[in-house]
């Protein structure tokens, strides 16, 4: 398990989550559009494919077809959702 830092920019909100570094981004971006929805109390109008994740210390997005540690994210890393 991982711990990151993810900033999601439509809410402006900085959240961190708990995360298996072998769960693929695609399950990432699924995990945090539930949490947004909860939040929110209302449904994203988008599935994960709407949605991409950026590392701020490597500077790229993440391919959603890998997984965490194949992409190189480390325990305490900033991302990005947009």
């Amino acid at each position: 398990m991982i711990n990151v830092d993810i900033y999601i920019a439509s809410m402006d909100q900085n959240m961190e989550f708990n995360l298996d570094e072998d769960t693929r981004i695609r399950t990432v971006l699924s995990e945090i559009i539930n949490v947004m929805e909860s939040w929110l109390k209302t449904s994203v109008e988008s599935d994960a494919a709407g949605f991409c994740l950026c590392s701020k210390r490597l500077e790229f997005i993440l391919n959603q077809e890998l997984t965490l540690s194949e992409s190189g994210i480390k325990n305490g890393d900033h991302l990005i959702l947009v």
